[in-house]
């Protein structure tokens, strides 16, 4: 998860797990035994959030990001 966006409703642990997670010392070893779910599509970024796979679409498929007319849209928005 490379997205460190904060939030108010994050709890202590989470935001401490959000600050090291990119840390180099533990080189990605904490990332590779987990295993992400999509849950509420409103908070996950479609273009910008790694959700699919181990990278974001927009760095995957950056000429489709270019011709996109909505960057900023949500899983839930893009889907429909």
């Amino acid at each position: 998860m490379q997205d460190q966006r904060s939030n108010a409703k994050d709890s202590i642990w989470w935001r401490d797990l959000k600050g090291v997670w990119g840390m180099e010392e533990w080189d990605r070893t904490f990332e590779n035994f987990c295993e992400w779910k999509v849950g509420n599509r409103k908070y996950i970024l479609f273009w910008k959030d790694v959700w699919a796979g181990n990278e974001d679409l927009k760095s995957k498929f950056p000429r489709l990001y270019s011709l996109c007319g909505n960057k900023e849209g949500n899983l839930e928005s893009c889907g429909e």
